[in-house]
């Protein structure tokens, strides 16, 4: 943890000036599977560290993978450790992903998590932070399986920017551009050797 302190430091300060809105962690409630007393207290860690530099750092927080009740239960374990403990202030925004074909029902989540938030804060806004869907079919990772186009991703884009503008939900798009994935691609897309999928209604 020493050489982590060492490193957001030295990041902190390279930086300061240049970039004024942190995110800490990604997807903490995903595979890592880190505990939200674990990520807290990594968190608390690291924001007073950015803010030591930069006292008017602009700090996101969570970046949940689950908008459902997983995550939801996650989120009010965090933000009870933080109320307990007076640190509140740290947390500007809390990001949300949750990657759905249609994105209009990613909303539902959301607002079972402004009723957690409420709870705790009424300064904190939640904001949707890493969402998207690729321009044509793949095998693996976030809404795979699908025969995605160009068309229909800009379809998907527009349906959830609206949506976003419409609930005042500040918001960004993740996948502009496609990514390609390296770490032992081949192997894995040798074992998803055939795979149905799934055309769009």
């Amino acid at each position: 943890m020493k050489a982590w302190d060492n490193w957001v430091t030295a990041m902190a300060k390279r930086y300061k000036g240049k970039v004024g809105i942190w995110e800490i962690w990604n997807e903490p409630d995903n595979k890592s599977k880190v505990t939200p007393e674990d990520y807290a207290s990594f968190y608390i860690r690291t924001a007073e560290i950015i803010r030591s530099i930069n006292p008017n750092a602009t700090l996101y927080a969570l970046a949940l993978a689950s908008t459902g009740k997983k995550g939801q239960q996650y989120a009010d374990t965090f933000l009870r450790i933080f109320k307990e403990q007076e640190k509140l202030g740290l947390v500007n925004d809390i990001t949300l992903h949750g990657y759905t074909f249609n994105p209009s029902k990613v909303y539902p989540g959301y607002v079972a998590f402004q009723r957690v938030v409420s709870k705790y804060s009424r300064s904190i806004q939640l904001r949707q932070g890493e969402l998207g869907c690729p321009s044509e079919f793949q095998k693996i990772y976030a809404l795979s399986k699908y025969e995605w186009t160009e068309l229909s991703q800009a379809k998907w884009v527009m349906r959830k920017m609206m949506g976003d503008l419409g609930r005042d939900i500040p918001s960004s798009y993740f996948l502009l551009a496609d990514i390609v994935y390296t770490h032992d691609h081949e192997k894995l897309m040798e074992k998803l050797r055939p795979i149905p999928t799934r055309k769009h209604p």
